[in-house]
């Protein structure tokens, strides 16, 4: 079914949340949720996870917060804050495996202003040879993957040659044994930046 053209990112997952302010559409979506997991027809194509949502603690994102928040115990649903990074990795440890993996192969998570690139360094031949963050610093590199969706026009002109759409999706095949080790992953989300994650099904 091609994506609707108001509708949002479209792939072979879909996630239904119920994680809403509004206590209509959260009872709605709730309703929806129970369906799908307990539909026979669904078993095994449909799998519940857990599911993180993150942010920074703006007055807007706090405000969203509050009144989700409020919603789900309005409607006695289960949710619980993740108080630090030791709490995380005790509530979910697939996650710690999944980042203790990516430093084995070499892999730097760079967040924050330090990560948030503002321009691009060039050599004479216009190739891009390092990326220059709020910080000031200077991330150099070999090859750079520019997957900045919808805000790609302000980090390098793009007038008249490339038009968003909609969200970058990347796949990362795994092994059987992955498969396995990653299953119980939960789906992360971080409203700030827009970055999200599935799990493996």
């Amino acid at each position: 079914m091609p994506p609707v053209p108001d509708g949002s990112s479209s792939d072979i997952s879909r996630v239904v949340r119920f994680d809403y302010a509004d206590d209509d559409y959260l009872e709605l979506a709730y309703e929806a949720y129970l369906k799908w997991r307990d539909n026979p027809r669904y078993k095994g194509i449909f799998y519940p996870a857990e599911y993180i949502l993150v942010g920074k603690t703006s007055p807007y994102g706090q405000d969203w917060i509050t009144k989700t928040t409020a919603a789900l115990d309005r409607m006695k649903m289960p949710w619980y804050k993740l108080e630090s990074a030791a709490s995380t990795k005790k509530q979910f440890p697939a996650v710690t495996q999944l980042r203790d993996d990516c430093f084995e192969l070499g892999v730097s998570f760079i967040c924050g202003r330090g990560g948030t690139v503002v321009g691009f360094e060039t050599d004479s031949r216009k190739a891009i040879k390092a990326a220059r963050t709020l910080t000031g610093s200077r991330i150099e590199g070999d090859h750079f993957i520019l997957s900045a969706g919808a805000w790609t026009s302000g980090l390098v002109p793009m007038y008249n040659s490339t038009l968003s759409t909609a969200q970058v999706l990347g796949y990362i095949r795994l092994t059987p044994a992955e498969m396995e080790k990653f299953k119980n992953l939960p789906i992360y989300s971080n409203f700030s930046t827009g970055w999200f994650n599935f799990p493996p099904s």
